[in-house]
C-alpha cells in the first residue's frame, strides 16, 4: 500500500479546467479529476505556505498557535518512519528546475519496485504559481497562467511514472498550500495584497484518487481544509490519529460513503486577520476594520459587505470563531 502527493506551493484554482475556467488548458488536471474525487469547498488555513505545511504534516491547525505548540507537534514523517513506511520528500520548482525533479521522483519509484513489500510515500513539493502584487489585471493573469500549463505539465511527468508503477496504484493526492485573488480593487495597494485574507488566495484545489474506488469522476461539496491531509494519510496506512475538533479528519469515510460532512465551519486566519466559513458564510475580521460578512458562493470575491443585514449571523459566526480560538489559549 503506497501514497503519492503532489502539492503545489501556490496553484488558483480559478485557472484549472477542472474547477471551471475556460481560459487556461490544463489536460492533466483535468483528466486526474476524471478519475477521482473532486472537492470544491476545500481551504487552506492562510496565505502562507509554510503554514501549510505545518497543517498537512501534523494534522492541527496553525496560525492560533504559539510557536511553542507548533515545535511540539509531530508530524506524519516521524510516525510513519517509527511504523516502517518509506518516506520521501522532494521539492523543486515546477518552471526551473522540474526536469531534475522528475528524474529524482523516478529514481525513488524504481526504488519501489525494489522494495515491493514495503510501504511508501512520496511527496512531491513544486513551486506552483508565483503572480506578483499587480494593480494590471491582465498582465498578472497572463504570466499565472503561462505558469498554471508549466504546472499541468510536471503533472502529466509525475503520473506518467505512476501509471508506470506495477501492482496496485497507489492512494494519490494533489492540493496546493494557497492560491491566488485574481481580482483587484482600484485601492488596493502592494501592501494590501499581502494582508487580506481573501477567500481566493485561502480556497485551494484538492483531487484524491483512490483505487478500486467507484467513485471517480464525482464531486464533494463538503467544507474540507488543508489539516484533512494527515489524517487522511493515516487512515490510509492504518495508523491510528486521534482526530479532535483541533485536528484534521480523513477524507475516506467521506469519499466512500461512511459520512457526509466533515464539519460544519472552517477558520483560517494569522496573527492579525481571522475568518470564518461554512456553506452560507463568510466572516472576515482584523486588528484595523470591524467585521465583514459576504455571501457565499455568490459573493466569490468579497465585493458587498453583508455585515448590517445578517447581525445575528454576524454575531454567531464570530461566537464560533471565539470558541474555536479559546481553544488554542488565543482568543
Amino acid at each position: 500500500m503506497n501514497a503519492v502527493i503532489v502539492s503545489f506551493e501556490r496553484l488558483p484554482l480559478g485557472l484549472l479546467g477542472c474547477y471551471g475556467s475556460q481560459h487556461v488548458q490544463t489536460p492533466s488536471f483535468d483528466q486526474l479529476a476524471t478519475e477521482s474525487i473532486v472537492f470544491d469547498q476545500h481551504f487552506g488555513e492562510n496565505f502562507d505556505p509554510q503554514a501549510a505545511q505545518q497543517a498537512w504534516w501534523t494534522g492541527q491547525y496553525h496560525f492560533p498557535r504559539s510557536d511553542d505548540q507548533q515545535s511540539a507537534s509531530t508530524n506524519i514523517f516521524e510516525t510513519f518512519r517509527s511504523r516502517g513506511i518509506e518516506m520521501h520528500l522532494l521539492d523543486f520548482d515546477a518552471s526551473h528546475s522540474a526536469e531534475d525533479g522528475l528524474r529524482a521522483a523516478q529514481t525513488i519509484f524504481d526504488g519501489w519496485n525494489d522494495s515491493k513489500d514495503a510501504q511508501h510515500l512520496l511527496w512531491i513539493q513544486c513551486t506552483g504559481t508565483q503572480l506578483a502584487a499587480s494593480n494590471e489585471w491582465d498582465v498578472g493573469v497572463e504570466q499565472c497562467a503561462e505558469q498554471v500549463v508549466a504546472c499541468d505539465a510536471v503533472l502529466q511527468a509525475i503520473l506518467a511514472q505512476v501509471a508506470a508503477l506495477p501492482g496496485e496504484p497507489p492512494l494519490l493526492i494533489m492540493t496546493a498550500a494557497a492560491g491566488e485573488i485574481l481580482f483587484t480593487r482600484d485601492s488596493v495597494t502592494e501592501a494590501d495584497h499581502d494582508s487580506l485574507l481573501h477567500e481566493e488566495r485561502v480556497h485551494v484545489p484538492l483531487i484524491v484518487r483512490v483505487p478500486g474506488s467507484d467513485q471517480q469522476g464525482s464531486r464533494r461539496q463538503t467544507l474540507t481544509q488543508a489539516v484533512d491531509i494527515a489524517p487522511t494519510l493515516a487512515d490510509w496506512f492504518d495508523i491510528q490519529f486521534d482526530e479532535s475538533d483541533r485536528t484534521g479528519k480523513s477524507l475516506l469515510p467521506l469519499i466512500d460513503g461512511r459520512t457526509t460532512s466533515l464539519r460544519e465551519r472552517v477558520f483560517m486566519g494569522d496573527a492579525a486577520t481571522q475568518a470564518v466559513r461554512d456553506v452560507d458564510f463568510c466572516l472576515i475580521r482584523s486588528e484595523t476594520a470591524p467585521p465583514q460578512l459576504f455571501l457565499k458562493p455568490e459573493d466569490r470575491y468579497e465585493q458587498a459587505d453583508a455585515a448590517r443585514e445578517y447581525p445575528d449571523v454576524v454575531d454567531a459566526m464570530e461566537s464560533a470563531l471565539d470558541e474555536f480560538l479559546a481553544g488554542f489559549g488565543s482568543a
